[in-house]
């Protein structure tokens, strides 16, 4: 079959854009033609993968992506399936790994504003072109409550839909290998055998709300304090975070990695994984760490939050309390080696490389 993936833009450090290639690579593997349709791509392209470039000029990014979208049409009638993983009507299939934005965007803003706001009603027009009853488009999920929130919205029939299992890099598992590779990092990063490592991933540092983790760490008792490192990695402007270290006395303890391809490596040395954000569809990094065998804390405003419960770790509840934060973050840390072996023995007993898999026999049954 010839497939067509659209997504807006590709880097390769972010959960969708790493779902995309996910995806991308299977349906290659299993034999398929696939071209992505894209404004830009950063990053090597892999092998029996085609990249189309779709040049866009407006100047606002909801401009860029009406553009993006008009432009894509004229190509689908080339493939035999097509999936879209940013609000592109028209495609066969949708990848929803953004909240329901009907949703999300009045809760957060408040309707008044969202009603005033060209960006809001441009993608909001874009979802319910997707979403209507009368839409074609097949819905890929990842968490169960995306479904109510877009039924509840545009009354999409039930047959629509499909939830995607969890999927990542099968480097994540942990093996006989992770205490090596545990050894080698922590040693990498001048991390002592007693020193506590926490760790958090995302491309949005304020969204993935890498402020309250730095708050957790500043609260905590003077001598898990000492021995405690902050480490948090990902694509985007660190400079309010180390700035708020340095208000609350940490700055030491507190390190921006940037951009990272060693993520499985940094979870292996890690002692936490601490994904506190505001929102939050899913969070792919909640499952990494889960399959890295790490112990891990979310805010309730994750979609995955019940898997990390699952998985006994631990989840701050909705409306967050930075207080109840900083204990929980504290009890993890002073019973980490214990709560690490917990972990793994967990880790070995699922699997979360299935998504990719699932969504391609999606498409392939499109034939």
């Amino acid at each position: 079959m010839k497939i067509a993936i659209v997504v807006f833009r590709y880097f390769p450090y972010g959960g969708l854009e790493r779902d995309t290639l996910r995806v991308a690579e299977c349906a290659a593997r299993r034999g398929h033609e696939v071209t992505v349709l894209t404004t830009k791509w950063d990053g090597a392209v892999p092998e029996k993968i085609r990249v189309e470039k779709i040049g866009v000029s407006s100047l606002s990014n909801h401009a860029k992506m009406r553009e993006f979208e008009r432009k894509v049409q004229p190509y689908l009638a080339q493939f035999d399936v097509s999936a879209a993983f940013n609000r592109i009507p028209g495609c066969d299939f949708y990848f929803a790994a953004d909240e329901c934005y009907a949703v999300e965007m009045p809760d957060r803003h408040g309707k008044l504003l969202c009603r005033l706001l060209p960006r809001y009603r441009s993608f909001l027009d874009q979802e319910r072109r997707i979403f209507a009853p009368e839409a074609k488009t097949h819905i890929w999920t990842i968490v169960p409550h995306q479904k109510t929130d877009y039924q509840l919205s545009y009354h999409t029939p039930d047959d629509r839909f499909t939830e995607l299992p969890p999927g990542i890099d099968a480097a994540f598992r942990c093996d006989e290998t992770t205490e090596k590779k545990r050894e080698a990092m922590r040693k990498k990063l001048n991390l002592a055998p007693s020193d506590r490592m926490m760790l958090s991933v995302g491309t949005s540092f304020v969204r993935k709300g890498m402020d309250r983790a730095i708050l957790a760490l500043a609260a905590l008792p003077q001598e898990l304090k000492n021995c405690t490192q902050f480490y948090f990695a990902g694509r985007s402007d660190a400079t309010s975070m180390l700035e708020l270290a340095q208000k609350h006395g940490i700055a030491d303890r507190v390190h921006a990695l940037g951009a990272r391809d060693d993520v499985p490596d940094l979870l292996t040395a890690a002692d936490l994984s601490i994904l506190l954000s505001h929102s939050e569809a899913a969070g792919a990094f909640l499952t990494e760490a889960i399959a890295s065998g790490c112990p891990t804390i979310a805010s309730g405003a994750c979609g995955f939050a019940p898997l990390v419960a699952a998985a006994g770790g631990g989840v701050v509840p909705e409306p967050f309390a930075q207080k109840a934060c900083n204990f929980m973050v504290a009890q993890f840390l002073a019973t980490c080696e214990a709560r690490r072996k917990q972990a793994i023995a967990y880790a070995k007993t699922v699997d979360f490389t299935r998504r990719a898999e699932v969504a391609v026999e999606e498409m392939e049954k499109k034939r």
